[in-house]
């Protein structure tokens, strides 16, 4: 029965193919309109020990000028082309794609593998399986054919919309295979064992296939690491600054090493530890670019990069604090621009507001020179991977990395996130010993760094202190690593106050959930009725399952986090807890002032929920009032935003009853 084969199950079925017909056979015999490497190296390892015969259509444009070609010039021209193809496409910068290669040329080498061209202008697509004598006996048959419009490409298996059918008719396949050996018999050889040494004048010349003396590899390994620029060709710290600051060697290789990143990947990663100057090396950097400049930093730096900016005399920078891209976006003007973002890490989870707005703005330059990102922290990488990704796609494309090792950088990180949130789930579930899934937790951190160093720059203490001229400059500024003891355990005697302190910790301790805080205020989502919630996500237009199944989730999230924050405050001192709790009591009367008197409970529009891990990571809890209506001094301004309501009908009654048990 014959297979059609579409885009709905064509996955499937082409996996099918790869993995249950090709082994099976000892010949395959394909007739396509086109044929390029990329389609040949989708199914290159299936391909290794059959023997395969090409026969590809000509093109409409070329019949004039082949008929006073000699056969020699035509597959002269094919390899020409067919090679050039393959470098300006950059289709073997990858290791699964190299070997796809060097399986493509052994078999030329051993003639296992032909391509002709047919003398009439052909476009058929027929992939001819030819079984093993064994196969054909099980099969009582002697193959099967595929017939459809997939071309040998690419394209013609992965991106366009193709349709093809699959006959294991024996009859079909004998007329099928027939019909191709009378026109491979009246055809032009283009690729053959014959012709390998014409191909191998052309693909010489793939980076790859370049072998360079050792001496000059061993020259080139010196470079990269011991690279040092003249004074000249850079400016430096001390020079900039008149005598202000030193030029201490590990901050001339930062810069150094981070204008030529910013060169070849249009944005850097500084993550050094702290101490070390970032601030200092980024200032040298936009002087040294002289690009009109952008700071975002957190409030209390703000003062400090004003200072480093006039110091370093990068004139007309402007500085706006983490809650003010918005008005960065706004008052940017069209050109190339320098960005430079302070403790990046606070921006990891790119479905924040402030996100996707860091995000247009470092994307939008309106001109076609993209902008320069310099992205600062210490921290960069003690997260999800989706947070580390966050970071890089500030200045990568992802589906058109700069990195050579990858093309697409979106396939990647799902595919690292997967295999995260499998060990997540194991740690759960305690499948395995702990030791054994912190050992792949620990490999998957390493293969994320290597993948993305060419876009970091990061000295651990360790790297300080192993290099010489490094370390010396440290001690010239009495600058010294502390060493990590084994944590000693300090009890603490509350005296009289302990019982209060106990009961008040256990009542808000997130994850208790004995506790009759049960943080309402901010998860009014949980409370809808089910039978309403379709409808309510819909108002708040989350229409779609993978939104309506998120956005409650991160008002539960919202819940645990203003938990966590107070059991913080409460363990700071009792001043901080007492504003926290005030601020808290104050958001839970307006919730139920606007329940009583409007009927309603204002939820926070989509894609405009405040960083929760942002919100426990701050140094104060002013932020608490990112989750109250009264931010805005009217209301009509969070409605043109998208604020929307849930109506107290659609709630459960138990909702305004758990708010007030939490003020009481």
């Amino acid at each position: 029965m014959a297979t059609r084969i579409s885009s709905r199950n064509f996955d499937t079925e082409v996996k099918k193919i790869i993995n249950n017909i090709i082994p099976g056979c000892k010949n395959i015999y394909i007739r396509v309109g086109y044929f390029y490497f990329s389609g040949f190296s989708l199914i290159a390892k299936s391909l290794k020990d059959k023997n395969i015969k090409i026969l590809v259509g000509i093109e409409s444009d070329q019949k004039t000028t082949n008929i006073v070609k000699s056969e020699k010039e035509i597959a002269e021209e094919y390899l020409r082309k067919f090679s050039e193809t393959v470098d300006k496409d950059e289709i073997l910068d990858k290791p699964d794609e190299r070997d796809s290669y060097f399986i493509f040329k052994k078999k030329l080498k051993d003639g296992t593998l032909e391509v002709r061209q047919n003398k009439r202008i052909d476009h058929s697509k027929e992939f001819i399986f030819e079984y093993s004598d064994k196969n054909a006996k099980v099969f009582n048959s002697p193959g099967q054919t595929m017939v459809g419009s997939s071309n040998l490409t690419h394209s013609g298996f992965i991106s366009n919309q193709e349709t093809n059918v699959l006959i294991p008719d024996p009859d079909n396949f004998k007329n099928t295979k027939l019909d191709f050996m009378d026109d491979w018999e009246n055809s032009i050889p283009l690729l053959n064992k014959d012709k390998t040494k014409i191909f191998e004048k052309y693909s010489s010349k793939f980076p790859f296939e370049q072998t360079p003396s050792p001496y000059l590899m061993f020259v080139r390994v010196l470079d990269e690491y011991f690279k040092d620029r003249s004074d000249d060709e850079i400016k430096l710290p001390k020079d900039i600054t008149e005598d202000y600051f030193e030029n201490y060697k590990y901050q001339k290789d930062a810069i150094a090493k981070g204008l030529d990143i910013l060169k070849d990947h249009n944005g850097v990663l500084i993550a050094d530890v702290v101490g070390l100057g970032k601030s200092i090396i980024a200032s040298a950097i936009a002087n040294n670019l002289g690009l009109r400049t952008i700071v975002i930093c957190p409030p209390h730096l703000k003062e400090q990069w004003k200072d480093y900016l006039y110091k370093f005399k990068v004139k007309g920078a402007r500085i706006y604090t983490s809650g003010k891209i918005l008005d960065a976006l706004n008052e940017d003007t069209p050109g190339q621009k320098l960005i430079i973002i302070d403790e990046v890490h606070k921006f990891r989870n790119d479905e924040t507001k402030d996100y996707l707005n860091l995000y247009q703005l470092c994307h939008d330059s309106n001109g076609k020179e993209p902008n320069k990102i310099v992205l600062l922290s210490a921290t960069p990488f003690n997260n999800k991977p989706s947070d580390t990704f966050s970071l890089i796609k500030l200045f990568q494309i992802p589906t058109r990395s700069t990195l050579q090792t990858i093309t697409n950088l979106s396939v990647y990180f799902e595919r690292i996130s997967k295999t995260y949130n499998s060990l997540k789930r194991e740690q759960i579930i305690n499948k395995r010993s702990a030791n054994e899934i912190n050992e792949d937790f620990k490999k998957l951190g390493e293969e994320i760094r290597n993948i993305i160093s060419p876009l970091i720059i990061r000295r651990s203490r360790i790297d300080l202190e192993n290099i010489k001229a490094y370390d010396s400059d440290l001690k010239k500024q009495n600058i010294f690593f502390p060493k990590v003891e084994d944590p000693i355990l300090l009890t603490y005697d509350l005296d009289n106050i302990e019982d209060i302190y106990k009961k008040t910790l256990k009542v808000i301790a997130p994850g208790n959930d004995e506790s009759n805080y049960k943080c309402a205020r901010y998860k009014p989502l949980t409370y809808v009725k089910p039978e309403c919630l379709n409808e309510v996500l819909d108002e708040g237009g989350y229409n779609d399952d993978e939104k309506k199944n998120k956005l409650p989730q991160q008002q539960q999230n919202i819940h645990d986090f203003i938990k966590r924050m107070m059991v913080r405050r409460f363990e700071s001192s009792t001043h901080s807890f007492s504003i926290t709790l005030d601020r808290v009591i104050r958001s839970n009367e307006r919730m139920i002032e606007y329940y009583e008197t409007k009927g309603v409970v204002p939820v926070y529009p989509r894609n405009q929920l405040p960083d929760l891990e942002e919100l426990y990571g701050s140094e104060d809890d002013t932020q608490i009032d990112d989750f109250d209506i009264e931010k805005e001094s009217k209301l009509e301004k969070l409605i043109d935003k998208g604020l929307w309501f849930i109506k107290k009908d659609q709630l459960k009654k138990n909702y305004i009853e758990d708010i007030k048990n939490d003020l009481d």
